[in-house]
């Protein structure tokens, strides 16, 4: 299904089951397919919703100004215009930090969040990475990016060993969701993202912080730090599993949330 924002993007979103909303965001080269292993589990207890970003998968490859700001905006838009007055929200990388940002703009629409793989705070080291990236995909091509530099970051040694002959299919796969203008707006958006302590320590929302022990790029370490600024909220860390913990430990991941 799709739906219009305000500023005329179409957005792409699917909605399975039935019960308390659960609204999944995906990360940022990922689509709403990503959470297929979470909605089999969760369609039993709660109304699944899951959202294609802007410039991602089947919504828009619109190419204008992003900022976390206007993702968390779509997602206001899309429960709006659903009539659901509050939902939980799941989110992972770029889909967190829509999640929080979704949080500190509209806390009044948000029963509880779980995220994982997802930096909350500003981060030198991490604008310096997405800084990276924007100069390689300038370079060279998108599947190159993410075959080299991204995969080997936030995928775990288990899962790059049982997937070496699918490795240039999945970056590929990968590709096939952005265009190239997209994909560099959404790395400024990056760029800029990241919150102070005092934006965060205020927030009484209930959240649920998720690492990987082997992700490279959000490492356990930054994520379990933030439970010292976010008072309401708990941590759980994956063993032998990377960025995307709900793949690689689906069973495990899915009675944690």
């Amino acid at each position: 299904m799709v739906f219009e924002t305000k500023d005329n993007v179409d957005l792409f979103y699917q909605i399975d089951g039935e019960g308390e909303v659960l609204v999944m965001l995906n990360g940022l080269w990922g689509d709403h397919s990503s959470w297929n292993k979470q909605v089999e589990f969760f369609i039993k207890n709660y109304q699944c919703i899951r959202l294609d970003h802007r410039g991602v998968g089947q919504s828009e490859k619109w190419a204008g100004h992003y900022s976390y700001d206007l993702h968390a905006q779509d997602v206001y838009e899309l429960i709006e215009y659903l009539g659901i007055s509050k939902c939980h929200i799941l989110g992972v990388c770029h889909g967190g930090m829509t999640a929080v940002t979704f949080v500190l703009n509209y806390p009044e629409k948000v029963s509880s969040i779980a995220i994982n793989g997802t930096q909350i705070l500003k981060s030198f080291k991490h604008q310096q990475i997405y800084a990276g990236w924007k100069n390689l995909l300038k370079t060279t091509d998108f599947k190159s990016l993410y075959q080299a530099t991204i995969l080997p970051q936030i995928m775990s040694s288990r899962f790059l060993e049982a997937n070496r002959n699918r490795l240039e299919f999945i970056a590929q796969a990968a590709q096939s969701r952005v265009e190239i203008k997209s994909a560099l707006k959404l790395i400024d958006a990056c760029y800029r993202y990241g919150f102070d302590e005092n934006d965060i320590q205020e927030t009484q929302i209930p959240a649920l912080f998720l690492s990987g022990d082997e992700d490279g790029f959000i490492t356990k370490a930054v994520i379990e730090s933030y439970t010292k600024y976010w008072k309401n909220s708990t941590y759980y860390n994956f063993k032998n599993c990377g960025h995307f913990p709900q793949n690689e430990a689906a069973d495990e991941y899915n009675r944690v949330v």
